[in-house]
């Protein structure tokens, strides 16, 4: 028989770990082929991939952003082919298989950790014996829906064989799971209270490493659910990415508040861009986290990281969560703001979703959840919040997106934040209705045309950015031309000046070492000289400098 894992990823730039556990679990005993898709494939383009790939059996992993996909695949795999065994796994299907099976044409689901159960499913399908006794495993026939005993998961973790030996890595994202589990039971989570978590020895951790700085890994994104539960093992291995620096970069998620000072004293050592966090506040809301039964020590929490912004050498990502329990919108403003005050590289603005499998599922009547039906089960609304509220924070989340996270428009958010009294919230409700009242939400706008839009929203309010806006336009966009709304009159006499720097020996020596060697007319193309509050900056797109260049142009 042939088997076919597949994988439909959200973007091509991810891969699934996923598949190759289970590919890399029966390879080697089984005539087998892993591929992967993406939801932006059309259905077509998946299902005559797989079709003419000829499989008995097809085995498709299923997450929220794909299940959809899934089972118009589901469908056109068995019209097609009625006789391809069909494999359903992963987070969505594992909580509720009967239902699954009752509403999906696939033939059988793997229930939670899935290397020895394909294993045994596999098997038993070549020589045609009875799925009764695979443990794991829930599967239809003709006398109905059966659901066998749970599979006792992995013990250890360093029998699993590590997945990425031998592959051809691209410039795509790489995920590594060195546990699996979580100590902490948050109701929004599948990922507690399933079994204790469980670790890869670090000599295996520290082998893997190995392997991905040797090949020169662009990114390795952990899938630990909180890496550092055991704090002594996370600065053990913090330590050795520390001490074997490479050009990949590690990405991982962390309680902030389990750090210890040691561990960021440590943390401080390492060299720019080698490692990123990921933090999940999610709420400053006490009575939100205790309904959500995640305790978190906000002081020790927010201490923590300050401290690694401060070391600005970790791109430091936080998460907070719209739709919880008790989080009305002035307490979801008030913990928008507070996380804003510790000015992160990024604030994911996220939405609940209500997982089949975890606890605020099952008490969604306590707090009159309304929510979508099909995959992701996002939240429309609850007792604390309505849809038009929900709508509002999906707006913030856009703009917040265009202006914040982008990175493109620092010093300009930055003192518009101050001239809002740190009302974050507030300054991005006041774009998101801007752009609301002015159809700009139904407009495809360039970055280029963000820039502009601000400026006249500033306008509006009586706000002169229009000095702070240029520099970030400048920063962000290499440009040599302006637009039109912050252009400025250059004559002659400037374009003598800058080329007179750009010969200016002892300036280029001390300031551009760069172009010491190179040719007024060659570096002009890769600087921009440009008026800043009455000043004359030099822009070197090539070292990232920005100095102050006014002397020349007296």
């Amino acid at each position: 028989m042939k088997f076919l894992l597949t994988a439909i990823n959200a973007k091509y730039i991810h891969t699934s770990l996923a598949v190759r556990c289970l590919y890399r679990a029966v390879k080697d005993d089984f005539d087998a082929e892993m591929c992967e898709y993406t939801v932006n494939d059309s259905l077509l383009h998946i299902s005559s991939s797989v079709y003419r790939k000829k499989p008995d059996v097809v085995s498709i992993g299923c997450y929220i952003w794909n299940y959809n996909t899934v089972r118009a695949l589901c469908d056109s795999i068995k019209k097609a082919s009625p006789h391809t065994y069909i494999v359903l796994g992963g987070p969505e299907v594992s909580y509720n298989p009967e239902r699954v099976l009752m509403e999906c044409c696939a033939d059988a689901v793997v229930i939670g950790e899935g290397e020895v159960t394909i294993g045994e499913l596999f098997s038993a399908l070549e020589r045609g014996d009875s799925l009764g006794d695979i443990s794991g495993l829930a599967y239809r026939d003709a006398d109905g829906v059966h659901i066998n005993s749970p599979r006792t998961p992995v013990e250890s973790l360093d029998k699993l064989p590590f997945v990425y030996d031998g592959a051809e890595f691209d410039s795509r994202i790489i995920y590594y799971e060195s546990s699996r589990g979580c100590p902490f039971t948050c109701t929004y989570c599948l990922s507690g209270e399933r079994d204790r978590v469980r670790y890869l020895s670090l000599d295996r951790v520290k082998s893997d490493i190995d392997y991905f700085v040797s090949h020169k890994v662009p990114l390795v994104k952990f899938v630990d659910r909180t890496f550092n539960a055991d704090r002594n093992r996370a600065k053990e291995i913090f330590r050795y990415i520390i001490d074997n620096r490479g050009e990949t970069c590690f990405h991982m998620e962390l309680a902030g508040d389990l750090l210890d000072n040691e561990t960021i004293e440590l943390l401080s050592t390492a060299s720019k861009g080698l490692m990123q966090f990921e933090i999940g506040v999610q709420t400053t809301n006490e009575r939100t986290m205790d309904a959500i039964r995640r305790r978190i020590q906000q002081k020790p929490l927010f201490d923590n990281i300050r401290a690694l912004m401060k070391a600005d050498n970790i791109h430091i990502h936080l998460d907070l969560i719209a739709g919880l329990p008790y989080e009305d919108m002035e307490s979801f403003a008030n913990s928008f703001n507070e996380v804003m005050e510790l000015r992160p590289h990024v604030l994911q603005l996220g939405f609940l979703k209500l997982l089949d499998g975890s606890a605020i599922r099952v008490e969604e009547e306590k707090y009159n959840y309304k929510y979508t039906e099909n995959a992701p089960y996002e939240v429309i609304s609850n007792d604390f919040m309505s849809y038009d509220d929900i709508l509002l924070l999906h707006d913030i989340e856009d703009v917040f997106e265009r202006y914040y996270n982008s990175g493109d428009f620092k010093r300009s958010t930055d003192y518009m934040i101050q001239l809002y009294d740190n009302d974050c919230f507030g300054l991005y409700r006041d774009i998101a209705m801007y752009f609301s009242d002015n159809g700009l939400f139904d407009l495809s706008l360039s970055k280029q045309k963000l820039y502009s839009v601000l400026f006249d929203f500033c306008n509006s309010r009586g706000i002169d950015i229009k000095e702070m806006l240029k520099y970030d336009y400048i920063v962000a966009n290499k440009c040599h031309t302006l637009p039109e709304w912050c252009r400025t009159y250059k004559d002659k006499s400037f374009e003598d000046a800058c080329y007179a720097v750009l010969k200016d020996e002892k300036f280029k020596k001390e300031h551009l070492p760069g172009y010491y060697d190179v040719p007024a007319k060659k570096a002009i193309k890769t600087v921009y000289f440009e008026y800043i509050d009455d000043r004359v900056m030099l822009f070197d797109y090539m070292s990232g400098k920005i100095i102050d260049v006014s002397e020349y142009f007296c």
